[in-house]
C-alpha cells in the first residue's frame, strides 16, 4: 500500500495537521520546503498524523520507509501563482477572482468573461502569493451578472498555502507539491 488519503487541515491561522493512510509500522520522514520537519519517527498502524506551523507557503514531502532506508528531499518548486477552475454559473456575464491576504485585505486580482461554449473556466494567477510583502490567505471566485450583481451563494474560502481538506463544492487534485483547486460556483 502506498501513501494515500493525505489531508491538510488548518487548525489555526498558521497551525496545520497533516494526516495520511499508509503501510503499518513504518518509519516516517517529512520534509517541509526541502528541510527535515522533525526527526524520523515510527508510525504504528495504518494512519499517521503530525502537526506543524507554517507562516509562509510551503511544499511538503511525506515518506514511509523501512528503518534502514535513507531519504533525500526532492527539489519541489514552490508554486506561488495558483490556478483556479470552476463550473459555469447560469446568468453569469463574467467571473471575478479575489485573493485575501493574511492582512485581511481582499483584492480583486483578475476576471474571466463568461462563454456559453465552455463547460469549465480557469484563471492562472499573475500574482506571486507574496506580492507587496504579504502572504495570501484565501481565494474565491464570484459570478457577476449583466446588472453587476455578484453571486449570492456562499463562497468557500480556500486557505493557502497548501491543500486544505475539501469542503463540499471544492475539489483538489495534483501531486508532488503542485495542486489544482476547483471551486463549484
Amino acid at each position: 500500500m502506498k501513501i494515500q488519503e493525505t489531508a491538510l487541515e488548518y487548525t489555526g491561522l498558521h497551525e496545520i495537521t497533516l494526516t495520511w493512510m499508509g503501510e503499518p509500522d513504518r518509519w516516517v520522514v517529512i520534509f517541509l520546503n526541502g528541510n527535515l520537519l522533525k526527526a524520523p519517527f515510527l508510525k504504528k498502524g495504518y494512519e499517521g498524523s503530525v502537526r506543524f506551523s507554517s507562516f509562509a507557503p510551503f511544499t511538503f514531502e511525506l515518506h514511509e520507509v523501512k528503518e534502514s532506508e535513507t531519504v533525500t528531499p526532492a527539489a519541489i518548486p514552490l508554486v506561488r501563482r495558483p490556478k483556479v477552475s470552476w463550473s459555469p454559473k447560469r446568468g453569469a456575464l463574467r467571473y471575478r477572482i479575489y485573493f485575501m491576504g493574511m492582512d485581511g485585505v481582499t483584492r480583486e486580482v483578475g476576471s474571466v468573461r463568461h462563454d456559453d461554449a465552455l463547460s469549465r473556466f480557469e484563471y492562472q494567477s499573475q500574482y506571486d502569493l507574496r506580492q507587496d510583502g504579504a502572504f495570501w490567505g484565501f481565494m474565491r471566485v464570484e459570478a457577476t451578472d449583466a446588472l453587476g450583481r455578484e453571486s449570492v451563494r456562499p463562497c468557500f474560502p480556500v486557505p493557502l498555502p497548501g491543500v486544505p481538506k475539501s469542503p463540499s463544492g471544492v475539489q483538489v487534485s495534483g501531486s508532488n507539491g503542485r495542486f489544482d483547486i476547483t471551486l463549484e460556483v
